[in-house]
Formats: structure tokens, sequence, C-alpha cells
């Protein structure tokens, strides 16, 4: 990411980037976090401003993809990870799934 866009940005009022043209772009978040944590921990947030800074150097509106409370493992009984509640995250799975189709 750092390379894709600090090699594309000058620093002038004038001439702001040097990107060749207009590109769509997109930001997928798979993380393990629930919708709830993700609120409560300020992270969307923190994560506009790398999706503000690709705006500004692709010169195009960010799409932006949240998938939350996703799997780890194939078997949470292998793992230590009592955080999760593998049920939770089955049922939440499930809903999603059932929903979005």
């Amino acid at each position: 990411m750092e390379r894709l866009l600090f090699s594309n940005y000058i620093y002038s009022d004038v001439i702001p980037v040097v990107f060749p043209k207009r590109l769509p772009h997109a930001f997928i978040y798979a993380m393990n976090m629930t919708k709830e944590h993700v609120k409560e921990y300020g992270i969307t947030e923190r994560l506009c401003l790398q999706e503000g800074f690709a705006r500004r150097i692709f010169q195009t509106q960010t799409r932006t993809l949240y998938a939350y409370d996703t799997y780890q493992f194939n078997d949470y009984a292998k793992y230590e990870s009592s955080i999760f509640s593998e049920p939770d995250k089955a049922a939440y799975r499930k809903e999603i799934l059932t929903t979005s189709i």
C-alpha cells in the first residue's frame, strides 16, 4: 500500500498526484472482530484515513467492504481461542450467507 500510494503523491498544492488516470478501487477488510468490537475500538475511523488518501491519489470514490467475525480456524477445538465463540461465529456466518444470496 505504502509503495503504491506514496510513489504517486507529490508534495504540491498545484499538482498533488501523478497517477496517470482515475482508478476505481476498493478496500476489503476481513476481520475476526465483531461489528460491535469494530465500533467500540474505532477501527473504521482509523481505516478511513488510508481510504481517504487512496481517494486522493486515484481520484475516484473508494468502495469499502467489511467482513466481520470471520473464521480463523477450521477446528476451534485445536486452538486456545476461548475469547471466541465458535457456535456464535457459525450462526453469524449462516445468517450472512443466507441473507446475502
